[in-house]
């Protein structure tokens, strides 16, 4: 009579020669015997990224030329970023040409960068001022957006004299925030959640934005 054998990993009873058989083969294969088969190891592949080359480089870029082209000492981006907003629209717009040609990119594509993500580690977090804001917007007596913007602006100047809020954020914000309320119906209006920021917030309305802030101040 031969002896069974059942395996620990399964309900399977196994004859002492057909688990030989198993065991012989199994070593053969470079599989042990209840476990997986042994894997070769993989070569590490690095992570993925979207960045571009033109985006790795654009911080030290931005800082080199507004250096060269600030009247004043340029240390840091932080000073930097300051000195680039107050300059007017048409020397912004030579700027992002000259860049584009160094970076080798389009000059649209270094505005909308800097102006819809890379300029927003200098802005202070909107989260913690929605409610406030909110507030201000309730307590707004008047509906012309302009308005509305003058008193958001003035209220975050008056308390908040040292931080640096984003334009196209703000902006987006008190827009969809008066679209939801009947009081300033049809002042404004949401903007569709599938529009690519640099559609919902022009040239125009951040020029009219910084017009606002410095006749607040």
């Amino acid at each position: 009579m031969q002896k069974c054998i059942l395996n620990k990993n399964s309900n399977i009873v196994l004859n002492t020669r057909s688990y030989t058989e198993i065991l012989n083969y199994s070593k053969s294969a470079g599989i042990r015997l209840g476990s997986a088969p042994t894997r070769r190891s993989q070569p590490q592949i690095p992570p993925r990224t979207n960045m571009e080359n033109w985006q790795r480089d654009f911080s030290g870029s931005f800082l080199d030329m507004m250096k060269a082209r600030a009247s004043r000492q340029v240390a840091t981006l932080d000073e930097a970023v300051d000195r680039f907003y107050s300059q007017d629209e048409q020397v912004k717009k030579s700027f992002w040409i000259d860049m584009a040609a160094t970076l080798g990119t389009t000059h649209k594509k270094l505005h909308d960068y800097f102006h819809n993500t890379w300029s927003k580690q200098f802005c202070a977090d909107m989260a913690p001022f929605k409610a406030e804001i909110s507030g201000v917007l309730k307590s707004c007596g008047h509906s012309d957006m302009k308005m509305v913007l003058r008193s958001v602006l003035a209220h975050l100047h008056d308390k908040y004299p040292a931080m640096r809020f984003h334009y196209q954020t703000l902006y987006q914000f008190i827009n969809y925030k008066m679209s939801q309320d009947k009081k300033f119906q049809p002042a404004a209006s949401a903007p569709a959640a599938s529009e690519p920021m640099s559609q919902l917030v022009s040239d125009q309305v951040i020029l009219q934005l910084q017009q606002i802030l410095s006749s607040t101040q």
